[in-house]
């Protein structure tokens, strides 16, 4: 896990302050969290919280000569699940913040390996305690049931030890399922059915066949967040919400750009009540698709931009960040369906340069390839027999850029020939930026087309214009089809 320390000086001087006394006095508007240890040894403890993927550390104390400690601000503190830990604990302890933010948390840490904590004046921490305690009884069985599974010389029925485990799974659904139930408005809750996954319908549940297969993965494209209420700022301080937001955007997105679009609108329409979670799910959307950690479509950039950025003002967002995503904006653009393609003129073969938008052609493929790229070698030869067989009688032209470090230029000019790709426009740019005929100039290209993943095709008209841009093999091969039958 990454650690982020937030340093004291980062913080305006009123949020956080700490005693190591139990005698100070206290804002009742802010936080006051005392931390009691039984064992009474002199100790540090650090104070912190989740934060999506991250942790961040808050404060350390030292123990009085009571063993205790006293974390306490004039301002009330984010809700969310926080930490405190010190030496010879093993793990940190966890507590929740909401609502109740003046309360004590007694550990007895006699037995390093079995900790036990006490809250007063925390309902909440108490309900956590209790769900903490159930779950702790329900891994041991677990862990023993598994052990014995993974032993050669174990002589009973594995299949009984199987159903022993799917048995506690299922108690632990159960138990989840209650205390939401009981406690509707417990942070708690919240936070279980968040965990919660989405249930399959029965039909779904056990998928024969491709099509069975596809409508499941349809069906968590479209429920996979049910059970996420994205306008409640208190699951950023998780260490859960962040990545089931990630594999929902990885994994069961639909990632056609208008469906993206859709999605993200309706997600950004329900966070918009808590100020919060709008900083946060369109910084992070913003951030993950100018990064490329989401592989969506640069529209889909644009339209973040356009719709939440261009006219919108916010507290989080300074004049710097704003220049970024504008320039972001701006080159997306500059790139979009419609648009002249940018100039490429780079070496050919035979270190003549070759200019692609002198390139004569009623079509032109632009292809991004690289040498030492497998699936590249396998799929260039299988483009050229469509392109001899049918493309190259229609008028269309190939503009093939290998992108590689110089060392391999040698290698490109042999497999150029062996595959008797020599009818192509055939470049080379190097990347190796200790070669001076390379040129930082010339890694602009990628940066020009933002390729970031290979084979990668373009479409061009007879003006060099953007048709078509990052498409595969297979949806290059589909579209040409589509166009010359026109």
């Amino acid at each position: 896990m990454k650690l982020v320390f937030l340093l004291s000086s980062f913080f305006v001087c009123s949020f956080l302050h700490f005693a190591k006394g139990a005698d100070a006095k206290f804002s009742v508007d802010g936080y006051q969290i005392k931390i009691k240890i039984v064992s009474k040894q002199p100790t540090k403890i650090y104070f912190g919280r989740y934060k999506g993927n991250n942790v961040e550390f808050l404060d350390t104390l030292s123990t009085n000569e009571n063993s205790e400690a006293i974390f306490y601000g004039e301002t009330k503190l984010a809700a969310g699940i926080y930490f405190i830990g010190y030496q010879p604990l093993q793990e940190n302890l966890d507590f929740l913040i909401d609502k109740e933010q003046h309360f004590e948390m007694i550990i007895n840490d006699s037995n390093p390996n079995y900790v036990v904590t006490e809250f007063k004046n925390s309902s909440e921490n108490n309900l956590y305690n209790y769900y903490k305690g159930y779950i702790s009884e329900q891994s041991f069985l677990i862990e023993s049931l598994r052990l014995k599974l993974s032993d050669p010389n174990y002589s009973k029925d594995s299949s009984e030890l199987i159903k022993e485990l799917k048995n506690i799974d299922k108690k632990i659904q159960d138990k989840r399922n209650e205390i939401i139930a009981n406690n509707k408005t417990s942070f708690l809750s919240k936070l279980l059915l968040t965990l919660k996954d989405v249930e399959l319908p029965k039909d779904l549940q056990k998928p024969s066949n491709k099509a069975d297969s596809l409508k499941t993965l349809k069906y968590l494209s479209n429920h996979f967040l049910d059970n996420v209420d994205l306008s409640d700022g208190r699951l950023i301080y998780t260490p859960f919400f962040e990545s089931k937001v990630d594999t929902y955007f990885l994994e069961y997105m639909d990632l056609n750009a208008d469906s993206v679009i859709v999605t993200l609108k309706k997600m950004l329409n329900k966070a918009v009540i808590d100020k919060t979670m709008t900083e946060w799910l369109l910084s992070k959307l913003l951030n993950g698709s100018i990064s490329h950690y989401y592989k969506w479509d640069e529209s889909v950039y644009i339209f973040l931009f356009q719709n939440y950025i261009s006219d919108n003002k916010y507290d989080w967002l300074n004049d710097r960040s704003r220049e970024f995503y504008t320039e972001k904006a701006l080159f997306y653009m500059s790139i979009s369906k419609g648009k002249k393609a940018t100039e490429i003129l780079l070496p050919s073969i035979t270190d003549n340069e070759i200019s692609l938008l002198n390139t004569k052609a009623k079509y032109t493929i632009l292809s991004f390839w690289d040498i030492t790229c497998h699936h590249c070698l396998e799929t260039l030869p299988k483009l050229d027999s469509i392109y001899q067989a049918n493309w190259k009688q229609n008028g269309i032209k190939i503009f093939s850029v290998c992108v590689s470090d110089q060392e391999f230029k040698g290698e490109w000019r042999n497999y150029i020939n062996k595959s008797q790709l020599q009818t192509w426009n055939n470049v080379f740019n190097s990347i190796d930026l200790n070669d001076n005929s390379a040129g930082l100039s010339r890694n602009l290209v990628l940066q020009n087309y933002n390729v970031w993943y290979y084979p990668t095709f373009f479409l061009l008209d007879e003006n060099k214009h953007l048709m078509a841009k990052k498409l595969s093999y297979v949806q290059i091969v589909k579209l040409l089809d589509s166009v010359l039958k026109k």
